[in-house]
């Protein structure tokens, strides 16, 4: 049942892993009947990527149960998987790395496989380092796997990665109570990481620093930042230098990643050296997207490079760092980031890529992206409005007059593309288009004036 998921079309990228916990309930006599079933995982309808690969022979419950025991099964590292037995209850908690993800869809064929003998329960998998979630469901009318993005990051992953066992929390679902907050234990290397940003932040001035922070937006907006949160140097320092031990899982964003994205606003290239180092571990998603916030400073084609295939591998599973992505090529201060995108969309992409490419285009003001909206204003209704919309704030003045009759400042006063109604759509089409005319038409040579910011 061996399969690899670097096979699956760049879907996940390297440096995630998959948390595993649930629990069956059986009736008087199914325990027995269950480990005499066999486990064909074939049998079954599955969610990419968790799905079996070749078919395999198909074993015993027993032998299955037998291999990973009630005692850890090492894998290698911090990788288990603990299957226990109290009474007719069966319960299952296991840490993995990608390059064992085969035997996450074991575990959940065995899962499954209770059904015939009257179990009842729910496996939960979550992702660290990917928006990767699913909850396999056993009852009477049978089994079922759902996507569930939820259970990525969720504080059951976090607890497993660290290899203790719930004190307190039951594996019924998704069950952990969010008062149980984990502490957060970063890879040594992600740890070293930021404190080289943190030593950095320290030889920087009072201004420097705080103005640093409130372009990172990393505690939200300016006024947030100085009437909510630090308002000295001194008061941020000692925020962000808590010990790593100390940060639970909720804050680690502002906490653990920040360091880093602040300083690629005093030391560009440092930051990217750094941010680098964390994207290459396994840290957490949310330490993940602010080190890839921290590219959007740097001007080196590496750089450029890491964050574009940030935003590719991970479009089949949105989280944070993807998203990330996405912002911090919107606010690249690389000189050829535009050229590079068009190159990527004249490769003719899919469908959900090319729509990223886009919109990461259209978000930076940039003309370019209109050859590859206008096709869309003959899609459906929605999307042609979406990409009309985007045409016009990327029209000069004389286009959007062209088309309207109306300055460009007038036009987006009463006109604003927030505040059109999807009822507008054949209208706003239609201004698009004359829009787009006009710039067609317009005297080669012809200086741009009013360009959308």
């Amino acid at each position: 049942m061996r399969r690899s998921i670097e096979q699956k079309e760049d879907e996940l990228v390297m440096g995630w892993d998959i948390g595993i916990w649930g629990e069956l309930t059986f009736p008087h006599g199914g325990l027995a009947a269950w480990q005499k079933l066999d486990v064909d995982a074939s049998r079954f309808k599955w969610k990419e990527p968790l799905a079996p690969g070749e078919p395999g022979r198909p074993e015993k419950v027993a032998k299955v149960l037998a291999r990973y025991g009630e005692r850890p099964k090492q894998l290698g590292g911090s990788e288990h998987i603990r299957v226990g037995q109290s009474g007719d209850t069966v319960t299952f908690r296991g840490f993995l790395n990608e390059d064992s993800f085969a035997h996450a869809v074991v575990v959940s064929a065995v899962f499954r496989t209770a059904g015939e003998a009257g179990g009842t329960g729910t496996l939960c998998l979550g992702g660290l380092g990917a928006a990767l979630g699913f909850k396999v469901s056993v009852d009477a009318k049978g089994s079922k796997v759902e996507k569930a993005p939820e259970l990525a990051e969720h504080p059951m992953v976090f607890e497993l990665a660290q290899g203790s066992q719930p004190a307190k929390a039951k594996a019924r679902g998704a069950g952990y109570s969010g008062r149980e907050r984990p502490f957060l234990e970063l890879p040594p290397d992600v740890a070293a990481a930021r404190e080289e940003a943190l030593l950095a932040l320290e030889k920087v001035d009072e201004q420097t620093l705080l103005a640093a922070t409130i372009k990172a937006e990393v505690f939200g907006t300016p006024t947030k930042f100085l009437h909510q949160v630090h308002k000295t140097k001194a008061a941020l320092c000692a925020f962000l230098e808590q010990p790593v031990g100390k940060v639970d899982t909720l804050t680690a964003s502002d906490i653990l990643g920040a360091p880093v994205h602040i300083l690629s606003f005093i030391d560009a290239g440092k930051a990217a050296e750094l941010a680098g180092r964390v994207l290459a571990s396994r840290a957490p998603d949310s330490v993940r997207a602010q080190a890839v916030q921290a590219l959007a400073q740097s001007g080196s084609d590496a750089d450029l490079e890491l964050l574009i295939k940030q935003m590719r591998s991970r479009l089949r599973h949105q989280g944070e760092a993807t998203n990330a992505a996405s912002r911090a090529l919107m606010r690249s201060q690389h000189p050829k980031v535009e050229e590079r995108l068009v190159a990527l969309l004249s490769g003719k992409p899919k469908e959900a890529e090319a729509d990223t490419l886009i919109h990461i285009l259209t978000r930076r003001g940039s003309r370019k992206a209109l050859p590859y909206l206008e096709p869309k204003l003959r899609l459906g209704a929605a999307s042609a409005f979406d990409a009309a919309s985007s045409i016009l704030r990327l029209s000069t003045n004389d286009e959007i007059m062209a088309a309207t009759g109306m300055t460009r400042e007038a036009f987006f006063e009463t006109h604003a593309p927030g505040g059109w109604i999807k009822g507008q759509t054949r209208e706003v089409v239609r201004w698009a288009k004359l829009a787009l005319a006009s710039g067609r038409n317009a005297p080669q040579g012809k200086p741009a004036r009013h360009k959308a910011r």
